[in-house]
């Protein structure tokens, strides 16, 4: 980090740069969200083909 004599140009760096990570942070939350959900979706699927695969249901009486 850089730190400049003049104390508002530090207070404005450090600003502007906690907002980058701020946003950068909303990003890799958002795209992990994604992510867990699809994985999800996908193993569900997987999960729905190996029980009907598997002729394990259970009898309608």
């Amino acid at each position: 980090m850089i730190f400049i004599s003049d104390s508002m140009t530090t207070i404005s760096y450090l600003r502007s740069s906690l907002e980058k990570v701020e946003e950068d942070t909303k990003a890799v939350i958002f795209i992990y969200k994604k992510l867990r959900f699809l994985s999800q979706t996908a193993m569900a699927g997987i999960l729905n083909r190996k029980s009907a695969d598997s002729g394990d249901r259970v009898p309608d009486n």
